[in-house]
């Protein structure tokens, strides 16, 4: 599994918005130590499904 980077772009709820170096938005699991505007590292495992259904 691949460590990737991203910045906190927004927080709802359970599920944080980053934006990665690559400037995509991606939305992950939360974890508790998470703000806005805060760099974090995250797995593939930890990205929600956005193109399913």
């Amino acid at each position: 599994s691949m460590n990737r980077l991203g910045i906190i772009y927004e927080i709802q709820g359970m599920k944080a918005v980053v934006l990665t170096s690559e400037g995509e938005f991606l939305i992950i699991r939360r974890r508790k130590d998470m703000k806005v505007g805060q760099q974090v590292s995250f797995e593939n495992e930890d990205i929600y499904n956005v193109r399913g259904k």
